[in-house]
């Protein structure tokens, strides 16, 4: 399976292929109103070598041709991302307009700044209005490049919109679990780390699966700021009965978190057997400071 988004950088008879207005070949309604259009298009995509610069580094797509791939084109429009990609220029403008007033850099041609037209000669800079008009052509289009031949266009706009998920995954595999940079080298200790970091991101992704039915609000930084600040410390004042400290506020995100697994949250001060009990662990370290004189 391959799903990848299309940019409107294509032909000119492609282009001209999406923009039609009379070969839509699925509408979703809304009672009298159009939610959404699609069409699907059967094309033939050619496929280049890829070499990399010897100079830059960088990737580059040679001329010279491998093969060619039959592939449909899954094309979308709709009034609601119409109207967002429209406010989206509209701030993209207005951002232009100000860079021109302040006379700042306007030398990238990314984000607001290529609808800013430097000429090369004599002159101002000044909006570039075509490239306004053109953008503006394309808003509320979507355009997916899929080789699935057995799926509905609705149907893999669906999967493609899913894709989130993945990279989700991978983001919190490398940011919260710290599953990269790995500091193990061989072969067992590489297969072992990675193997806690993907139990560890099941046993997260559960969890979210879990609160997020019971604590609507809540959110996965949330959740792993609770959990990280959930802490108790021994109080050994009296060695006979060594007793916990919360250190974490009360009826707090973390309190709320045991409640929703059926835990109940400790008290101020707990002894180690009724902190087992309420967070139901089969037993607590007692530190060696704690070990009586006949254990001794």
């Amino acid at each position: 399976m391959t799903l990848s988004r299309c940019s409107n950088n294509s032909t000119k008879e492609l282009r001209k292929q999406i923009l039609d207005d009379v070969n839509w070949d699925e509408t979703v309604m809304d009672g009298d109103e159009i939610v959404c259009r699609y069409k699907t298009m059967d094309l033939s995509k050619t496929v280049f070598v890829t070499k990399i610069s010897k100079t830059t580094g960088r990737k580059y797509q040679s001329s010279k041709k491998v093969d060619s791939l039959d592939v449909r084109w899954i094309v979308s429009h709709s009034q609601s991302r119409a109207n967002k990609d429209n406010s989206d220029i509209d701030r993209a403008v207005e951002k232009a307009k100000k860079a021109l007033r302040s006379r700042g850099s306007l030398t990238s041609s990314r984000g607001y700044r290529s609808l800013i037209k430097v000429p090369k000669g004599e002159g101002e800079p000044s909006l570039d209005m075509k490239k306004i008009e053109e953008a503006r052509r394309w808003a509320g289009y979507y355009a997916v490049c899929t080789n699935l031949k057995t799926k509905s266009s609705q149907d893999i706009m669906k999967i493609y919109r899913n894709l989130w998920r993945i990279e989700d995954c991978f983001w919190v595999s490398k940011t919260t679990l710290e599953a990269r940079p790995c500091f193990v080298w061989t072969d067992s200790h590489v297969r072992g780390h990675f193997a806690s970091c993907f139990i560890s991101l099941v046993i997260e992704k559960y969890m979210q699966h879990v609160l997020k039915q019971k604590i609507r609000d809540i959110t996965c930084d949330e959740i792993n700021a609770a959990l990280r600040g959930a802490e108790v410390a021994l109080d050994d004042g009296n060695p006979q009965m060594p007793l916990y400290l919360r250190l974490y506020p009360k009826e707090g995100r973390f309190d709320s978190i045991l409640r929703a697994f059926s835990l109940e949250p400790p008290c101020h001060y707990e002894t180690a057997q009724s902190l087992c009990k309420k967070l139901r662990l089969k037993d607590i370290a007692r530190p060696k400071s704690c070990t009586t004189r006949d254990e001794k």
